[in-house]
């Protein structure tokens, strides 16, 4: 049976619209699906006893990162957000994978549903996703 992977967007699970993705987390999730893995994104840190293993990015120090998490075995983390300029590259066969451009489009679905404008996802469409939104 293949990994259930979760790759944890902290700037999302922290609750704040942000206005772009972020691409380690594309990455983790390309080289995950290459290789055959489920990969979900998760914008909260709940209900994750479900995945095998994990993978945090957090881009902004201020972002707020529930730390519980942080200590469970199946966890990986990373990112300028938890290191400052100190952070460690992504390993090599992230680095070097085919970003998924499919990550966020349950993300950006679900906040078109709930009412958002097009025009707040627009870095989400563009660049993240392989959906196409009439942008107002």
């Amino acid at each position: 049976m293949l990994p259930i992977i979760a790759v944890i967007d902290a700037e999302l699970a922290e609750g704040k619209k942000r206005r772009f993705p972020n691409l380690s987390c594309m990455k983790i999730s390309g080289y995950h699906k290459s290789k055959g893995n489920e990969v979900t994104l998760k914008t909260d840190y709940k209900d994750l006893q479900d995945f095998e293993k994990i993978y945090i990015s957090k881009v902004f120090t201020k972002t707020i990162c529930d730390d519980s998490v942080l200590c469970l075995p199946n966890v990986q983390y990373g990112g300028t957000g938890f290191f400052n300029e100190n952070a460690p590259g992504l390993l090599y066969e992230f680095e070097h994978a085919f970003p998924d451009y499919a990550l966020y489009n349950g993300y950006v679905s679900a906040q078109i549903e709930k009412g958002t404008k097009p025009s707040a996802l627009k870095c989400f469409v563009d660049y993240s996703t392989e959906l196409s939104l009439d942008i107002v």
